[in-house]
C-alpha cells in the first residue's frame, strides 16, 4: 500500500509493555506518516489511553479503517496467530524493531513488506531475516541445512530452483547422527531428497515424515517472480560459482574477501575447515549474528538489499 497525497497510514499497535516503550521513542520520527488509532492489548488494559492513544482490546480492532497494525512485543509471531484468527492478514501485520533498521524509509519498507519476497538459504540465515523484519515466510528452506559441508547441493538447488519446487520432496535414507556439543548425547537429525540429487537436513524437526511434509507444504507459496538467494560458502570454487549464478539478487557469506561483488567477507568466521566441518553448528550461528544487527552492526541493509538496490553493502 502507497501513501497517496500525503496522506497517513492509519495504524493500531500492539502492546504497552517495555518493547511499546521501546518503540514510542521512535514515533516522533513517523509523525507525518502514522495516524495512531490506539493501542492493543488481548485482554483489557489497566489504563483507558496512553501517550494520547485509547487503550483497547483485539475485539474493539476496526479493520475497515486500519491500514497495518503494529506488533510491538517479544512473542510477536504468537501475538500474530491471534490476529490471524481475529481475521486479520499477515499482510497487514508490521514488526515495531523493522523501525529499528538502519535509514529505516517506512514507505520503502512497506513496498518490500507486499513485495512477497522468497529467500532460498543454506543455512538459518535466510529465516532469520524473515523475522527480523517481520515479513511473511514464502520459502521451503527455513530452519533447515543443505548440508553445510560442502555446498554443491545447495548450488545445484539454486541454479535450478524452479525445477526443484516443482518436484516432491522425499524422506532420505538413514537420519545423519551428532554427538558433539550435544553434551555427548546423540543428535539425530532428519534428511529429505529432492529428484534423487538435492539433500537437505532438518535439525529442529522431530523427524523425517514432518520435515518433508512441511517442506511440500512450503514450497507451493514460493513467489518465482521475487526470489532471493543467500549461501554460505565454504570454499573459494562454490564462492566463484555462486557469483555465476543467474539469480538478481543473491548473497553469499565467506571467511575470505575475493573482492566478489555479491560475497560478502565475514571475518568471525573461523578459516580452518576441519573445525567448520566438526562445528557446523557453531560457525553458522556465528555467520547469521554477523549478517544481523545481532551485537554488532550488520554489513547489510537488508530492506535495500531485499528490494533490489545495489547500495546494500554498508562497510
Amino acid at each position: 500500500m502507497k501513501q497517496k497525497d500525503n496522506l497517513k497510514y492509519k495504524v493500531y499497535i500492539y502492546g504497552e509493555g517495555n518493547e511499546y516503550n521501546k518503540f514510542a521513542s521512535y514515533l516522533f520520527l513517523y509523525q507525518d506518516k502514522l495516524d495512531i488509532l490506539g493501542l492493543v492489548t488481548t485482554e483489557k488494559s489497566r489504563v483507558s489511553s496512553m501517550d494520547g492513544c485509547p487503550c483497547i482490546t483485539v475485539e474493539e480492532i476496526d479493520k475497515t479503517e486500519m491500514d497495518y497494525i503494529i506488533i510491538a512485543v517479544k512473542a510477536w509471531r504468537e501475538i500474530a496467530d491471534i490476529l490471524n484468527q481475529k481475521g486479520i492478514d499477515e499482510s497487514k501485520i508490521i514488526l515495531s524493531t523493522a523501525f529499528f533498521s538502519p535509514f529505516f524509509d517506512l514507505d520503502k519498507y512497506l513496498n518490500l513488506k507486499n513485495s512477497n519476497v522468497s529467500i532460498l538459504s543454506n543455512t538459518c540465515l535466510g529465516g532469520m531475516v524473515y523475522n527480523e523484519l517481520g515479513l511473511k515466510i514464502l520459502s521451503p528452506t527455513i530452519k533447515t541445512y543443505c548440508p553445510y559441508y560442502p555446498g554443491k547441493d545447495f548450488l545445484e538447488f539454486a541454479e535450478h530452483y524452479e525445477y526443484y519446487l516443482e518436484m516432491e520432496m522425499e524422506e532420505y535414507g538413514e537420519q545423519d547422527k551428532y554427538v558433539a556439543g550435544t553434551q555427548g548425547k546423540e543428535l539425530f537429525v532428519p534428511k529429505g531428497i529432492i529428484g534423487d540429487k538435492v539433500i537437505w537436513q532438518f535439525p529442529h524437526a522431530k523427524n523425517a515424515r514432518e520435515a518433508v511434509t512441511k517442506w511440500n507444504e512450503r514450497a507451493k507459496r514460493v513467489n518465482l517472480s521475487n526470489i532471493v538467494v543467500l549461501m554460505a560458502l565454504h570454499n573459494d570454487d562454490e564462492a566463484y560459482q555462486f557469483a555465476e549464478l543467474k539469480v538478481e539478487k543473491k548473497l553469499g557469506v565467506y571467511y575470505k574477501d575475493l573482492g566478489l561483488d555479491d560475497v560478502i567477507y565475514c571475518p568471525v568466521w573461523n578459516e580452518d575447515e576441519n573445525f567448520r566441518y566438526r562445528q557446523g553448528w557453531i560457525w553458522a550461528g556465528g555467520v547469521i549474528e554477523y549478517m544481523l544487527n545481532q551485537n554488532q552492526v550488520s554489513p547489510v541493509d537488508w530492506i535495500k538489499f531485499l528490494g533490489g538496490e545495489k547500495n546494500y553493502r554498508r562497510f
